[in-house]
Order: structure tokens, then C-alpha cells, then sequence
């Protein structure tokens, strides 16, 4: 046993080991005092999850945890198996949220001197950097833990003995139950349950609790008896997050929600537009939650009826969010009506959804009017304030002038570190990098530590594979000419010579490719730190459906996008109109399509040519310059400017017509006088 001390667990892949299931780690146990407690080479994941468990360390520390697992979901199903209290480390992970290199860990440490970096070396420096505090915590954005009580027997036996058996079980679970719920309320701790009930009790009882594992230590217990069971185990979803690196705050948006066995969702922005709407069964709040992190932080919490749900009330005020609900329950031909002015016709798949869509869209109208007075007042400001911002500042209680302070208050202090100017009247100046674009670079930048860390290990598998060569070619140089020497042990040795220089030729090659990937991903996260670049979005052709896939994968459309069409040769108008809605930056054309060009330019949506502004194509992303929203938007003031021209040549035209009718008319009734 370890008794009461503070332990800390460092692993490490080791070199030429498979990644996934048949990986192969180097295992480190170490006391607050840095002392080894453990120590195990060539462990399995199930052999690193049985020590977490019979040590129970602090933390279990690694310089890159897609070692541990290939992708998030295998990585939340092994955080799954850990200890509650145990947690996942990253130490490559710095104060800013960036990478580094484990030999900068190291050389901060003062532990490694001239050594090299072993695995066995990198797993104790990483437990000793934990337990330091360095790294950051690696948790998802999802997560809770599920409390089931369920019943422990199902009695064979028939008659009255089986229907008496079923009842004392039930009452069992039941009592099980009460006991939870109990013990939750009394400690303060948020959840959900459903239960399902039977004769004399319940069949079970599912507690959906919205906090960790650890929180419940000492409160809620698994149990196995006679006669119920009750099972604890936590559940990770959403995004894979590093506690500490910082994220950039949300827009804020309006929610509509329609609880019960099947769930509504909306979510609209603060210009009433809808930005994502859904319905399934069995929806818990954590699920909510996590989709609605997902577009942005909410300001309103919308019902459709008078008496707001439990359910809502909670989502309200988990975001510190104003629960609105209408004086009297919305009807059927109301709410309809609300659904369709909200998405322009038409409503959506199910009742669920109208009625979220509802209840947010009743919410935004009550709001429009405040909302219309904040924009009226910022457009005589000549200052390039968070527009956004300012009307949650309002929304959650601010005046207009507190609100527009605390904005110009930020830019001051910004303006103070070199960080931003105010904008002059008649300049442009970008709103900054689009939605997703940090969690992009943040991307890269794992990518080029994950890339680095490769070519590590392929020049060393070459320097192995060179040496055993050079050994072999010494071993045949040593040998005997004489008559009795093998002939075919030369050619086998020949033969795996001829392998070994093949696969060093490929590990080369290889290395090679790497190298330039690396540099490659360098050379974009210096561009994209100075804003030289951004991320175009792209479809293949311009179609309500290819949209919505687009917003599916990387997040709804908005002001600052550029959306490139590699096939332009033929468009739906409803998509056409959809990228009008959403304002977005510009439309990339790839070619000369004079009817797509014309029909977007008629909506105010600038057409540019893709090739004067792109830079290249890295992992599916189009990458162009960032000039690209300085052009998109000069010629979008042309295009405002055309179409004022000619609105005032259609009121000339239209007045001349009338002035010359108004003339023939007293012509004629002059010679009629005559």
C-alpha cells in the first residue's frame, strides 16, 4: 500500500511501439519528493490503468496524451477507466496554452543534463513536471456522471412467491432510490433522474448528475447486493479541452427550448437570425449544454408557455442567463406563425423544433426594439466597438453608457499594450480572425509538435538501421574466403543488407516528406499569428445542402467568412440568399462565371477571382491572404454605391415620366378648351 503520499505517475510510448491497443509505454511512480516508487518498461494500457488504480496518483503526466490513445473518443473512454481523483496531464502544454518541447521541460527542470532522452527518462520528467504543477490538465467540455439503480435478481419461480419477490425487489430499488436523491440534494450537487416504474417500486432509476466523479466521493457508492445494484460511472463528451489554454468568449445568443421526452433546441444571434436548430429523445443537460457552447453563450433562455420548465429554469441559470416566458401559453397557429417569419418561410421537420424556434424568435421580438436603439446609437460613435458585447452588456443589466465605456474602457487598455487602434472614420480595419480560428492554429501547432516528434523517432530507427548495416558489412568482410565458407549464408546476408539499404532509402524519403510538413506548419502558424492569412470555407458547389454540411462541420456561417465555390458553373438561388443572410466577407470563384458573379454582386455579396489571393492548401484547408476581406470589402461599398446610383436614376426616370404626363395632360385640355 502507499499509505497517504502524494504520488505522481509519468508514462512514455516507447520507440518502435505500435500506437493503439498493442502499444508499449515506459511506467514512473514517484513520491512529492521526487523519489521512485515504480518503475515498469514494456506495460500494456491495461496494465497502466491497474496501477492507476493501485496507487491512485494525483495525476498521470505525459508529453503528448494522443500517445495514450488515437483519437478523443478512445482518450475519453480511457479517462473513463482512471480513478475520479486521478488527472490527465499534459506537460508539453506552457502558461499560454503552446507547445514546447519535452527537452525545454527538462532543461527548465535541471534534470537531464547531457543525458538523452529516454522513454523511461521522459516519464519520470514528466511525472517530476506534474507534480511541479507545469502542463495543463487535458479534460472534455462534456462532463458528468451516471448514477443507474437497477435490480439485483429476476426471481424464476412463478405464481404468487414471484410476484411477491418482484414487488419486495422493487420497493428495494425504490428505497435504493430515495436514498440517492437524498444524498444529492443534501449535498448541494445539480442532476437529473428518470425512473421507470414498477408493481410495489421501480424497475430503476437513472441519475444524470452534472458534476465529476470525485465530487460524489464518500456521498454515492457502487453497490452490488441481493436485491438492487447500484452502478457509478463517469461519462466525457463534447470537445477535447487543455484546462488552462485559454479560450476566446462567445457571441451571445438567444436559446428557445422545448424540455420533455423529446427535446426542442434553437438557437438564434442577437439579429434574430437562427443559427441551428434540432430535436432528439432522451436529450440530458449536459448534452444541451454542450450544443449550445458550441455556437455561443446565452443571454435569454426562451419557453413557449407561461409556467417556464425545471429543465429550462436550470439551463437559465447555469449560463447566468434571463429566463424568458411569454404572459400566456403560445398557441399552435402562434407559434407556427413565429417559426416561419424566424426562417423565412416554411417550418422546420418536427413540432419540437417549431416550438423552440417559437419561443426564441417571440423573445427576440421583444427585444428588437432595445436592440434597434443600441445599433441607432453606435452608428453615430465613430469608434470600432464590440457591437455584440455592448448588447449583452445591456441585456444583462448594464445602461447604454456603462456598457459603451466598458467597451471603449478595453480598447484604451489594448491600446495601451499595442494591441489595437481605434478605427478612423472612412478606414477599414478587419474584425479579426474568423470563428474557430484560434482552435485552428491551436490545431497546427499540436500538429507540428506531433510531426517533430516523429522525425525524432525515424532518425533514430535510421541510425539504428544504418549501424546494423555497417555491423553486417564488417561481418562479411571478417569472413573467410576459404572453399568451406556458405555460399548461402553470404547471399542471406546480402539479401538483408539489400533490405536494410531499401528501408533506410524509404525511412529517408520519409523523413524527408516530414521535414517539409513541419516546416510547412511553421512557416502557416507564423503567418496566421501576424494575421497574414485566414481559412477559407469551402463547397463544392453553391447549394442550400453543401452549406448546411459546411455548418455542420465547421460551425454556422457569419460576418468575416469567405466562402470559395471550386464549381460555379450552377448555383440554387435559396443558397445564394442564404450567404446574403448571413453578411458573410466574400465569395471566392474559382474561374469566370458571369451569372453567379452577377447574382451574388445583386445581393451586396462581393465576387473576387480565387487566384490572386491563394496561398495553398494544407490538410483540406484553403488557406488565402488576408487582404482578401480588405478587397471584398471596398467592393462591397462599390456595389452599395451602384446600387444607390441606380435606385436615384429609377426615382429621376420615374419622376421625368410623371412630370411629362402631368404636361400632355393640361395640353390636351388646353386645345380642348380651344
Amino acid at each position: 500500500m502507499t499509505g497517504a503520499r502524494r504520488l505522481c505517475m509519468g508514462v512514455d510510448i516507447e520507440e518502435g511501439s505500435p500506437r493503439g491497443s498493442r502499444a508499449r509505454y515506459s511506467v514512473v511512480v514517484i513520491d512529492g519528493d521526487g523519489m521512485l516508487v515504480h518503475k515498469s518498461q514494456g506495460a500494456t494500457l491495461a496494465r497502466l490503468v491497474r496501477l492507476a488504480w493501485e496507487y491512485r496518483p494525483e495525476c498521470i503526466a505525459t508529453d503528448n496524451v494522443y500517445e495514450l490513445a488515437e483519437n478523443a473518443r478512445d482518450l475519453a473512454r480511457l479517462l473513463s477507466l482512471l480513478p475520479p481523483t486521478t488527472r490527465l496531464v499534459q506537460v508539453t502544454v506552457g502558461p499560454e496554452g503552446r507547445f514546447q518541447p519535452m527537452e525545454r521541460v527538462a532543461a527548465r527542470l535541471r534534470e537531464l543534463g547531457r543525458l538523452r532522452l529516454t522513454p523511461a527518462r521522459t516519464a519520470y520528467l514528466a511525472a517530476l513536471a506534474a507534480s511541479l504543477g507545469e502542463g495543463a490538465e487535458v479534460r472534455f467540455s462534456e462532463e458528468k456522471t451516471v448514477i443507474v439503480v437497477s435490480r439485483g435478481r429476476n426471481p424464476k419461480g412463478g405464481g404468487m412467491s414471484h410476484d411477491r419477490y418482484m414487488r419486495r425487489i422493487r420497493a428495494s430499488v425504490r428505497q435504493a432510490a430515495l436514498r440517492i436523491q437524498k444524498a444529492l440534494d443534501d449535498a448541494g450537487i445539480d442532476f437529473d433522474v428518470s425512473i421507470r416504474r414498477g408493481e410495489g417500486g421501480y424497475d430503476s432509476a437513472v441519475f444524470t448528475v452534472y458534476a465529476p466523479r470525485s465530487r460524489l466521493e464518500g456521498i454515492v457508492r457502487p453497490h452490488r447486493g441481493v436485491d438492487y445494484v447500484v452502478t457509478v460511472k463517469t461519462v466525457y463528451g463534447g470537445r477535447l479541452v487543455l484546462r488552462g489554454g485559454g479560450e476566446k468568449p462567445q457571441r451571445p445568443v438567444i436559446v428557445g427550448i422545448d424540455p420533455g421526452q423529446t427535446t426542442g433546441l434553437a438557437i438564434l444571434d442577437l439579429d434574430g437570425r437562427v443559427l441551428h436548430y434540432e430535436s432528439g429523445k432522451g436529450l440530458d443537460r449536459g448534452t444541451i449544454i454542450s450544443i449550445i457552447e458550441r455556437f455561443g453563450r446565452p443571454v435569454i433562455v426562451a419557453v413557449d408557455v407561461a409556467r417556464p420548465p425545471e429543465a429550462a429554469r436550470k439551463i437559465a441559470a447555469k449560463f447566468n442567463a434571463e429566463l424568458y416566458a411569454p404572459p400566456e401559453d403560445l398557441g399552435v397557429g402562434e407559434k407556427a406563425e413565429l417559426a416561419a417569419k424566424a426562417l423565412g418561410g416554411g417550418l422546420p421537420p418536427s413540432t419540437h423544433e417549431r416550438d423552440a424556434i417559437a419561443a426564441a424568435y417571440k423573445a427576440w421580438l421583444g427585444l428588437r426594439a432595445k436592440l434597434d436603439r443600441i445599433e441607432s446609437y453606435l452608428d453615430r460613435i465613430e469608434v470600432d466597438l464590440d457591437r455584440e458585447s455592448v448588447k449583452e452588456g445591456v441585456l444583462r443589466g448594464l445602461t447604454l453608457a456603462e456598457a459603451v465605456e466598458r467597451e471603449i474602457e478595453k480598447i484604451i487598455s489594448s491600446h495601451k499594450g499595442g494591441a489595437r487602434e481605434a478605427r478612423a472614420p472612412g478606414q477599414h480595419q478587419h474584425a479579426g480572425p474568423p470563428p474557430g480560428y484560434a482552435e485552428r492554429i491551436q490545431a497546427l501547432e499540436a500538429e507540428k509538435y506531433a510531426l517533430e516528434r516523429a522525425l525524432e523517432r525515424r532518425d533514430k530507427r535510421i541510425a539504428e538501421l544504418e549501424e546494423e548495416v555497417s555491423l553486417l558489412r564488417r561481418r562479411l568482410a571478417r569472413q573467410s574466403p576459404a572453399p568451406q565458407a556458405s555460399e548461402e549464408r553470404l547471399r542471406e546476408a546480402e539479401a538483408r543488407i539489400e533490405s536494410l539499404e531499401r528501408l533506410v532509402d524509404e525511412l529517408r524519403r520519409r523523413v524527408e516528406e516530414l521535414e517539409e510538413e513541419a516546416r510547412r506548419a511553421a512557416a502557416l502558424l507564423w503567418e496566421a499569428s501576424r494575421g497574414e492569412i485566414i481559412v477559407a470555407r469551402s463547397v463544392s458547389s453553391l447549394t442550400l445542402s453543401n452549406l448546411r454540411e459546411e455548418a455542420r462541420i465547421h460551425g454556422p456561417l457569419g460576418p468575416g467568412d469567405v466562402v470559395y465555390v471550386s464549381n460555379p458553373g450552377s448555383f440554387e438561388r435559396r443558397a445564394v440568399e442564404e450567404l446574403a443572410r448571413s453578411r458573410v466577407a466574400a465569395v471566392l470563384l474559382d474561374g469566370v462565371s458571369v451569372g453567379l458573379a452577377k447574382v451574388l454582386e445583386r445581393l451586396l455579396v462581393p465576387a473576387l477571382p480565387l487566384e490572386p489571393y491563394k496561398r495553398g492548401v494544407y490538410r483540406g484547408l484553403l488557406l488565402v491572404d488576408a487582404r482578401v476581406l480588405e478587397d471584398a470589402a471596398a467592393r462591397r461599398e462599390e456595389l452599395e454605391a451602384l446600387r444607390a446610383a441606380a435606385i436615384n436614376l429609377e426615382r429621376l426616370v420615374a419622376e421625368y415620366r410623371a412630370e411629362r404626363a402631368r404636361e400632355l395632360a393640361r395640353s390636351r385640355k388646353a386645345r380642348g378648351r380651344g
